[in-house]
């Protein structure tokens, strides 16, 4: 058993870029569970940096991804795009069986939905909310119920694009 996994990690590790972070998930990808993939990381003493990219992977690599613009504006939104391309470029490795996905175009499909909503300067962070905490206070909102807020607008904002600017956001929050 040990054998075979070694010879699919070596042709899996082939195929993959020179990047530690990358390679190192491919290697503990088959543990148990992330607390021991902790462990080996810190046995192993690499950087947090590296630790922490490792143990991001291993949280997303197993998730299905769906191929539509919301769900990729949602990942783009918790991991970023740089951590996103290197999840997909790891299951696209791993060849995880993709639901209802052909696994060739995968990856292709996904970066054509980041290119477009990149293109059409579409919202997927609070920073490119057309408001602001700031605004909202001066609206009387205060402490927590201003993350509350600004959290609720970019879902609603992610799913209609064309609702972020400053006019129709103070009317949303009237129904949020």
């Amino acid at each position: 058993n040990a054998k075979k996994y070694l010879k699919e990690s070596q042709i899996k590790l082939k195929e993959c870029k020179n990047d530690i972070s990358l390679r190192l998930t491919i290697l503990i990808h088959t543990m148990s569970n992330k607390i021991e993939a902790i462990k080996l990381l810190d046995i192993l003493k690499y950087s947090n940096k590296i630790k922490n990219n490792c143990i991001n992977f291993l949280e997303y690599i197993d998730e299905d991804i769906y191929i539509d613009k919301l769900t990729v504006k949602r990942y783009l939104n918790k991991i970023g795009k740089e951590n996103l391309n290197n999840v997909i470029y790891l299951k696209s490795i791993l060849k995880k069986c993709l639901k209802n996905v052909d696994e060739d175009n995968y990856s292709d499909r996904i970066n054509k939905i980041i290119e477009e909503i990149e293109k059409n300067n579409e919202c997927y962070l609070l920073k490119d909310l057309k408001i602001n905490g700031r605004d909202l206070e001066k609206l009387g909102y205060k402490g927590k119920e201003i993350g509350i807020k600004l959290n609720q607008i970019l879902d609603i904002v992610m799913k209609e694009p064309n609702l972020n600017n400053k006019e129709n956001i103070i009317k949303l929050l009237k129904y949020v």
